[in-house]
């Protein structure tokens, strides 16, 4: 059985919550076998950053309701879009969507440096640890575990082979307001939509940690707890 399940449907009789474990669980097994959703690199730096929260639980249950999701995490009126550069300068992929949120939102973008290790940390090890920073949410680890193999698919039988410095990550981390970034000029020309662009962020102003602390509260699970001032 796999890790977490057991744990989650515990000695239940709701009908609900097993038939939530087993909707998991088969669309687990349905995902192994899909096409990748999106590269391992930008997945590790997603759960790199619940791995390193001071409060995982509450980033973990903001994770993406689907893979595709426009922003990475999501709470009411707060949004985390994680980017990952193998290099620097930090150049990012952006959508002009993503920058422009509903009225109300705010958008906190989490910039990294992902660099490759073959002593490194894994997709797959970030996910065996997190269930241990969970403690007593099985379900929780359970749907996340899900949601890991929808992104990967058919990738998960060599996601363990890749991997990348935790270390070095976290001290790369850079945390931007969104309206800081650079971008395409409002308003568009007719007929114009879906815009993409690359943001090169290294000359962008950052929020420091003690502004953090300040903000909401899914933003406040952002300093990595080893970073925690």
């Amino acid at each position: 059985m796999l890790p977490g399940i057991s744990a989650a449907l515990g000695r239940t009789n709701d009908k609900a919550k097993i038939a939530s474990v087993v909707e998991d669980i088969v669309e687990l097994f349905r995902a192994l076998s899909a096409i990748p959703k999106k590269e391992i690199q930008g997945l590790w730096g997603e759960l790199m950053l619940i791995h390193e929260a001071k409060d995982p639980t509450a980033l973990a249950e903001a994770w993406h309701a689907e893979p595709g999701d426009r922003y990475d995490f999501n709470h009411g009126s707060e949004r985390i879009e994680v980017k990952t550069t193998s290099r620097k300068p930090r150049r990012h992929h952006f959508t002009l969507e993503q920058l422009t949120p509903p009225a109300d939102t705010r958008v906190i973008i989490v910039s990294m440096i992902v660099e490759s290790s073959g002593a490194g940390t894994s997709v797959l090890d970030l996910l065996d640890s997190i269930r241990q920073r969970l403690g007593r949410k099985p379900q929780l680890h359970l749907r996340l575990t899900r949601l890991v193999h929808q992104t990967l698919g058919a990738a998960w039988q060599t996601a363990r082979n890749v991997r990348f410095d935790l270390e070095a990550s976290v001290q790369s981390l850079s945390y931007i307001d969104s309206n800081a970034i650079p971008r395409v000029a409002l308003p568009l020309p007719p007929n114009v939509s879906e815009v993409s662009f690359v943001a090169d962020i290294e000359q962008v102003a950052l929020l420091l940690t003690k502004a953090m602390n300040d903000a909401g509260p899914l933003f406040r699970c952002l300093t990595c707890r080893n970073r925690w001032e």
